[in-house]
């Protein structure tokens, strides 16, 4: 074993354990035996400003600095205290991050699967190849070629994972990811591009996104068994989910666009679920909207005035149902704040609720556009299908027919 108390300058080979508590410099190639381990304990430093291989078990509880010249390759390595600062190479067979943190930063390449319960900060520029499990707290603002499982503690990434991440705690994205799996809290805080892959939120995990005029983009099928919301904040704009389609058997609320086809099996709420008031909100759908479940339209707050909230889509079809108004009991209504709207190409008649509770007043409270109005056996003629819309609107919405949907 070579203890070393003081300070020591280290090139060539060398054999046996060694136990730092002094400071060691790497100056020149170094190869140890390939089966004793280094031990870099609390306080001691470790320089390595060259290549330094055949470490069987490598720890550190001290201070552990690779330069960009240099390279650490050992067979385990445990980061139980202290700090390892990487710009050079480090390659394992696995790192172990129990304590203290790890930075690798510009330039630095981690070449192992990483396990961290403690502070792990991939920073811009940093690369890690492998896959990380993580329970402690991870920032990654460089790259990742591995998958990712947030087991507990937390994620945020403004860089690139180029393998599918499995979140069942907390995991803030912007950046690119490559296929989400939530189980737990999701925050899209930023452009995020899932780069093709599927994003899911299952039951029990909640997706929101931090600002307004955010988008998720680049999904294949996005599917929704738990909580989605998206445009919390409809006065600053809308946030986007960019989807080929995108399937709802939990909740969406909220206002934005759906950017693709989209299929609805359990509900959707055009408004917040912040409290009481809902105005000013919006769901568009650029493809064709297949309605199994329910849509809700209508403001929560019975007095408020303000923008109407609105439906749009390239068509409206399935055996759910768009209810278009609320139940306001024996409120007054407020004429500017229940001009909810529905648009669409072709709107199938059997989709849509347009029954006002209240029936005390007799006025026009929104408007539906349609071009096509589909009542059962087939698309009616003209007089039919205003006919149709008369019978729906129940005097409670002006209806526009045969006209384009203008959003």
């Amino acid at each position: 074993t070579f203890f070393n108390s003081g300070t020591a300058l280290l090139a060539g080979t060398i054999n046996g354990k060694v136990d730092n508590t002094g400071v060691i410099t790497v100056t020149a190639a170094l190869q140890g035996d390939n089966a004793s381990a280094f031990l870099n304990e609390a306080g001691a430093t470790l320089n390595v400003n060259a290549a330094y291989s055949k470490v069987n078990g490598f720890t550190n509880l001290g201070t552990v600095t690779v330069a960009a010249v240099g390279g650490l390759a050992v067979n385990t390595l445990s980061q139980q205290g202290g700090q390892i600062t990487n710009a050079g190479a480090i390659s394992a067979t696995s790192v172990a991050i129990l304590g203290g943190k790890v930075d690798n930063n510009s330039g630095g390449v981690i070449t192992a699967p990483v396990t961290n319960a403690a502070t792990f900060n991939n920073n811009v520029g940093a690369t890690l190849n492998g896959n990380l499990v993580n329970t402690g707290t991870t920032s990654n603002a460089g790259t990742i070629n591995g998958l990712v499982a947030v087991n507990g503690g937390s994620l945020t990434t403004t860089g690139r994972i180029t393998g599918p991440i499995t979140n069942r705690a907390t995991t803030t994205a912007r950046g690119v990811t490559a296929g989400v799996e939530n189980l737990g809290a999701f925050t899209v805080s930023g452009a995020l591009d899932n780069s093709g892959q599927a994003f899911t939120n299952e039951a029990g995990g909640k997706v929101v996104f931090a600002s307004a005029g955010l988008t998720l983009s680049n999904v294949s099928t996005y599917t929704n068994n738990g909580v989605t919301t998206i445009g919390q904040y409809p006065a600053n704009g809308q946030d986007t989910i960019a989807a080929t389609s995108f399937v709802n058997n939990g909740s969406l609320v909220g206002t934005g666009t759906l950017a693709g086809a989209a299929t609805n099996n359990g509900a959707i709420i055009v408004g917040s679920t912040a409290g009481a008031f809902a105005n000013g909100y919006s769901i568009a759908v650029t493809g064709a909207l297949t309605n199994n479940g329910s849509i809700y339209l209508g403001t929560l707050n019975p007095s408020g005035a303000g923008a109407t909230n609105s439906l749009t889509a390239g068509s409206i079809s399935g055996a759910g149902t768009v209810y278009t108004t609320a139940d306001f009991g024996s409120d007054v209504l407020n004429t500017a704040a229940r001009a909810n709207t529905v648009s669409a190409n072709t709107i199938n008649g059997g989709a849509l609720d347009i029954t006002l509770v209240n029936t005390n007043t007799k006025k026009f409270f929104g408007t539906l556009t349609v071009a096509q109005f589909q009542n059962g056996s087939g698309f009616a003629d003209s007089a039919q299908t205003e006919a149709a819309l008369a019978q729906a609107s129940k005097g409670f919405y002006k209806y526009t027919y045969g006209a384009t949907p203008g959003g």
